[in-house]
């Protein structure tokens, strides 16, 4: 096993170039015997130029080491400064990082073959140095001046090979007293190295400046067996980079626009269609923009032949620059332009813009100017196709090509690539990134457990809060599928209580637990812990006036989420409050008004927030939080009904949301109101009725953006997007028997859960179930038993997915929902109804 370390200097290939070749500024150095420190990231990669490239891309990245064996490549913020030890350096030359493989899976050749070890083994991609647990290396016979020959099918700039020697069994010493030649035909190849003794285990041979070649030659002079493992050749294909770009004329004649000249038709009769055509005028001029920074090699000027009327091309001056502003001169041509003329660049040279006009040398003279096609050949400055644009919540990871780059999203941790975002990006020499203004990385749909052992939440406000009342206190109902020991831990009251929880229980809390006062950090949380997994709902009751919603454990938390409210109303406000898990938690609110707030909760902390207009703004921490949100007094559908009540939801973290949704009617109200908001930009939503046939498209939703819709007529509908949302039903307020109004936060489909455990407090209410049609509804059981329902409503969403809604009255009480099929996952929620109250809320989902 042999460990080389990258040193990766970071020269542009304008710079390596300025210098003696003899003094050679070493872009990447490669050296055996180090281990590096200070590694910020491992990666596994196919070969040591692989992790060099890795390393150039990583703007951290200052030195890396490859183990040839592992493929593991280390990068490392700590410069070694080791550069001038070369005890034991294996290359010393620039490495070929910004440049492609052109050599990979190309036509080969070579002098013999010995077994099975073909020509076409170098150049399969695997650097494996290993001869015989490779079986990745060429090997001729034995014989004088053995050789192997790569075909890159068409001509390259060439920068650098990289020769990977056979490393088993003392074997590297076969090849020695290498010959490299390049050429673009196999009569006429040219020495580029000479490597006197035994090849290094990995060696680069870097090319002149601008070498174009078509084929690359390794040689020996000596009777032996030659075999290597793998042939690496880096370089840019000779492309006319002025092909189809931008271009500019001083003024133009007979419809013969500037574009001609960078057609591809290098026809030079003026009535083939393809010269341009200036006016009579002093210094006529052409330009072309090349899109990005070349470096320039030779560019190619195609005169006007018929009718003797070359002759107007005549005193052209070639001018090339970065910016228009410090164009400079490369040749001026006196005299008539010969048919064709190559303008040769100096080296280097470095050019976005490329012009060429007539010198007029008197103020009174006048030229027309015609050319009929200007080619121009170099190689871009790879920057811009190597260090791809950033994309929010992932990185574009660099996968070079002969005319650029692509880039493939990958998406950080706990966020997966939206539904509707390109996956890949490309860049194209000349043009630069497509895409990347489109790729989007969106929090994944992580499965959230309602079952846990660890749970932080606290009480806002309710409209008839009372320190006095006695029908209700702060209630918190755990119910366990096994014997659970529970301890339940209220800090601002000194107080822990501890209990058994068989099946489920309800524990009332003191009053002053409640969050009474906006925009001040305190301590009312309330901590509940467990021995074994249980679920956790709480209900905020008073006489006339209650809600409740089921609590997520810690486990499941996050630290993005969005507020859905109701209002604002003439009575109260909308509110939202949020409790803190950890010390430094760093929270920002971006306000639906477009205002902010920063501020930093510690450990068991509590905010609460009031305020006309909530819905929509988004809560960002550092550490994961707790979300109530809700309305003091919520007046439902609109200010004008006389029926009012507290409401209130746990908002789901955003990773947590989905895209398709059931919200079935409130049996036996027929009337409800849904809010959808929006978690990301270009938010598309479509609601269905019942049957499948669309009822209204939503577009263009921005994120934090809300819509409220009303439907009536016992109407089951489903909401359907391309980007995950954020959806809560309200009941309507009716006469005191049906109840008052209500919040319910509506699961996506793919989170719904194969059983439910839950508690029915006061009085009776409906269990609602949403089940795919996949599976029957008649093997549905309610504590072991099958149940009956009371009605039930088909819904289509597509021709794929089908679900029954079943309304089932229950009672005050404990039960476990559960199916038949162990497959089966359905969606469960209740809400229930009194003299003038009610509550709803979600039974869980995954």
């Amino acid at each position: 096993m042999q460990t080389y370390i990258v040193v990766a200097a970071f020269a542009s290939f304008h710079s390596f170039y300025q210098v003696s070749a003899d003094i050679q500024h070493e872009m990447y150095s490669i050296h055996s015997g180090y281990e590096v420190t200070n590694v910020y990231e491992e990666l596994i990669v196919s070969s040591i130029s692989r992790c060099a490239v890795s390393c150039n891309i990583s703007t951290e990245c200052i030195t890396a080491t490859f183990d040839s064996q592992t493929r593991q490549c280390k990068l490392s913020d700590l410069d070694l400064g080791i550069a001038s030890n070369t005890g034991n350096m294996v290359m010393k030359s620039v490495f070929p990082a910004k440049v492609l493989n052109v050599a990979l899976k190309k036509q080969t050749v070579m002098s013999s073959t010995y077994t099975d070890r073909v020509s076409s083994l170098a150049v399969d991609g695997d650097t494996n140095q290993d001869y015989f647990a490779g079986g990745t290396c060429f090997h001729t016979v034995e014989e004088t001046n053995p050789w192997w020959l790569v075909d890159l099918g068409n001509e390259y700039y060439l920068d650098s090979a990289v020769l990977y020697n056979r490393v088993d069994n003392g074997n590297a010493i076969r090849a020695n007293d290498i010959d490299v030649k390049v050429g673009t035909n196999q009569s006429s190849m040219s020495l580029i190295e000479h490597i006197p003794g035994v090849l290094p285990a990995i060696y680069v041979v870097q090319m002149p400046y601008m070498q174009i070649a078509k084929f690359l030659e390794v040689s020996m002079q000596p009777l032996t067996y030659f075999h290597l493992c793998e042939v690496e050749v880096f370089g840019y294909p000779v492309l006319n980079i002025a092909l189809k770009k931008p271009t500019f004329l001083s003024s133009v004649s007979l419809d013969r626009v500037p574009s001609r000249a960078v057609d591809g038709d290098t026809n030079q009769d003026f009535f083939g269609n393809s010269c341009f055509h200036t006016l009579d005028e002093a210094n006529p001029w052409w330009r072309v923009n090349l899109g990005i920074i070349y470096y320039l090699d030779y560019a190619v000027l195609y005169n006007r032949m018929d009718n003797n009327q070359y002759y107007r091309a005549h005193d052209i001056l070639t001018k090339v620059g970065i910016e228009l502003s410090s164009m400079y001169t490369i040749e001026l041509l006196p005299g008539s332009l010969p048919p064709i003329h190559v303008v040769q660049m100096p080296d280097p040279t470095e050019a976005r813009l490329l012009e060429v006009s007539i010198q007029s040398f008197t103020n009174l003279a006048v030229d027309k100017f015609h050319l009929c096609e200007i080619e121009v050949f170099g190689y871009p400055d790879a920057e811009i196709c190597m260090n791809p644009p950033a994309v929010s919540n992932g990185r574009l990871e660099v996968n070079l090509t002969s005319l650029g780059s692509y880039a493939d999203l990958i998406c950080d941790a706990n966020y997966q690539i939206e539904p509707s975002s390109p996956a890949i990006a490309n860049c194209t020499y000349g043009e630069g990134w497509d895409n990347h203004t489109t790729m989007m990385c969106v929090p994944a749909n992580t499965p959230v457990e309602y079952f846990g052992t660890s749970f932080v939440f606290a009480f806002m406000q309710n409209r008839k809060f009372s320190m006095s009342s006695t029908l209700g206190d702060p209630t918190v109902i755990i119910t366990s599928l096994n014997t659970s020991v529970v301890t339940l831990d209220v800090p601002y009251l000194a107080m822990s209580n501890v209990v058994t929880v068989q099946d489920s229980i309800t524990l009332n809390i003191d009053k002053s637990i409640v969050v009474m006062s906006s925009g001040i950090i305190e301590e009312k949380v309330v901590y509940v812990r467990s021995d074994t997994p249980v679920h956790v709902t709480i209900l905020n009751f008073e006489a006339t006036s209650s809600d409740g919603t089921t609590v997520l454990p810690v486990s499941s938390l996050g630290q993005e989420y969005f507020v859905a409210c109701f209002g604002p109303g003439s009575d109260s406000l909308p509110e939202f409050l949020i409790a803190s898990i950890e010390d430094s938690t760093l929270i920002t609110i971006n306000y639906e008004t477009g205002t902010r707030e920063d501020i930093i909760m510690n450990a068991y902390n509590t905010y609460l927030v009031t305020g006309d207009f909530l819905t929509g703004s988004k809560v960002s921490s550092n550490k994961p939080i707790f979300l109530i949100s809700g309305h003091m007094t919520a007046k439902i559908p609109a200010e004008s009904y006389p029926y009012l009540d507290f409401i209130s939801e746990m908002m789901p973290p955003v990773t947590s949301l989905g895209t398709t949704h059931i919200v079935s009617f409130m049996h036996p109200r027929n009337d409800f109101t849904v809010s959808i908001v929006a978690t990301m930009n270009d938010t598309e939503v479509v609601v269905l009725n019942y049957t499948g046939n669309e009822l209204e498209s939503i577009t263009d939703l921005m994120e934090s953006s809300s819509v409220f819709r009303t439907y009536f007529n016992s109407m089951t509908i489903s909401i359907v997007s391309n980007k995950p949302i954020l959806v809560h039903q309200y009941g309507h307020g009716s006469n005191r028997t049906l109840g008052d109004p209500s919040m319910m936060f509506i699961p996506d489909v793919k989170h719904y859960a194969p059983q439910y455990h839950f508690y029915i407090p006061h009085f009776t209410s409906t269990l609602v179930i949403v089940l795919s049609s996949n599976y029957s509804d008649a093997f549905l059981e309610l504590n072991g038993q099958l149940l009956s329902h009371v009605q039930q409503v088909p819904v289509i969403v597509s021709n794929s997915e089908m679900f029954t809604v079943i309304y089932v009255v229950v009672y005050p009480g404990s039960y476990k929902l559960t199916h038949q099929s162990p497959t089966a996952v359905f969606g469960a929620w209740v809400y229930g109804r009194n003299d003038a109250t009610e509550f709803a809320w979600s039974l869980g989902y995954v």
